[in-house]
C-alpha cells in the first residue's frame, strides 16, 4: 500500500469515528482548565479595545458563528472570510480555510493576534490584570502566561460538541431515524458525487478542494456540512443566504453534473437531519432555534 493510501485510510477511519458522549470524570484540574478557558472566550479583557471578546464573532446563540457574510474584528476591519463554527474540533486535522494551521492553540494565537489585536505579552498581560483569572491560571499551570490562555482555550473549544443528530442515529443503525424524504435527499446527495468532498461524520472539513479566484487557483478546506442550516450565510465570502441556493452555486462549480433545484432542495432537507444543539463540559449549549 502506497504512502498517500495509507494517509487516506487513517483519515476515513478517523472522519468516521462517531460522536462521543461526554465523560462525566473530568479531574479537578481539567474542569479549573475547562473552566478557565470558558471564561476567557467571553472576556472582552482579551482585545486591545476591551470592547470585543473570542464570543463576538464566535456567538454561542448561533452555534458559535454569527450569521455575518464577515465579522468586524477588534480594530472594526473586516475579516477576509466568514466565521465558522466552532464544535468537534478535536476531530479536525487542520485549521482556517486553507488548512495552514495544525495546532489548536497556534490557530488560537494567531486569531487573538489578527482579530484581538493582541500580542504575546498583550495576551500575558491581559491575564495577569485580572486578578481572578490569574489565580485560577497559578492553580492549573503554576504560573501565568500567555502559553496557559492559549492552552486553556484550546481546552474550552474542544469540549464544544454537537448532541448527536438524526443522521448520526441512521449512522448508528438506529431505525426510522430519517423520514422518506430525507433519506431520498441523502441518495440525491450521494448520487450527485458530494460526498467524495463533505464525507466522515461532519460531512467534510479535512478534504481540500481547488478554488478558482479569477485567474488563481488555490486549495481552501472543504467545509463541515453539519449544522449548516443554522449556520448562514453560506461560503468562505458568506455571500449565500440559502441553503438550497448554496447547493445549486457549489453543483454547477465543482459536480459537473446538473442539480435541479427540486434536488438542491431535496439535498437541503437531508442536511436538516444533521443538525443538533451543541453543549459543553457544563451542558447543553442554549441556542437560536431559527
Amino acid at each position: 500500500m502506497s504512502f498517500h493510501s495509507c494517509v487516506a485510510t487513517l483519515v476515513a477511519l478517523f472522519v468516521f469515528l462517531p460522536v462521543v458522549a461526554h465523560s462525566t470524570e473530568i479531574s479537578e484540574r481539567n474542569r479549573l482548565e475547562l473552566e478557565l478557558g470558558k471564561r476567557i472566550f467571553f472576556n472582552t479583557m482579551f482585545s486591545e479595545s476591551g470592547a470585543t471578546s473570542c464570543s463576538s464573532c464566535h456567538r454561542p446563540e448561533y452555534h458559535f458563528a454569527d450569521r455575518q457574510p464577515l465579522s468586524e474584528g477588534d480594530d472594526e476591519l473586516l475579516a477576509r472570510v466568514n466565521t465558522p463554527a466552532l464544535f468537534s474540533l478535536q476531530r479536525k486535522i487542520s485549521y482556517f480555510h486553507q488548512g495552514t494551521h495544525f495546532s489548536l492553540e497556534d490557530a488560537i494565537k494567531l486569531c487573538l493576534s489578527v482579530h484581538q489585536q493582541l500580542s504575546v505579552l498583550d495576551t500575558y498581560l491581559s491575564l495577569r490584570n485580572d486578578p481572578e483569572l490569574k489565580k485560577l491560571a497559578n492553580q492549573i499551570y503554576g504560573r501565568s502566561s500567555a502559553g496557559g490562555v492559549y492552552q486553556a482555550l484550546s481546552q474550552y473549544l474542544h469540549s464544544i460538541e454537537p448532541i448527536p443528530s438524526r443522521y448520526d442515529d441512521y449512522l448508528d443503525g438506529i431505525a426510522g431515524s430519517l423520514s422518506d424524504k430525507e433519506t431520498e435527499g441523502m441518495q440525491v446527495f450521494r448520487r450527485k458525487g458530494c460526498h467524495f468532498c463533505h464525507s466522515g461524520r461532519d460531512l467534510g472539513g479535512n478534504v481540500k478542494a481547488e478554488k478558482v479566484d479569477g485567474n488563481q487557483v488555490r486549495e481552501v478546506v472543504v467545509p463541515r456540512l453539519r449544522n449548516a442550516s443554522k449556520t448562514p450565510p453560506y461560503f468562505y465570502a458568506g455571500n449565500t443566504e440559502t441553503l438550497t441556493e448554496a447547493i445549486l452555486s457549489m453543483s454547477k462549480k465543482h459536480n459537473g453534473v446538473i442539480v435541479s433545484r427540486d434536488d438542491a432542495e431535496k439535498i437541503a432537507m437531508f442536511l436538516r437531519s444533521h443538525s443538533s444543539e451543541l453543549r459543553d463540559f457544563e451542558g447543553q449549549i442554549l441556542n437560536d432555534q431559527k
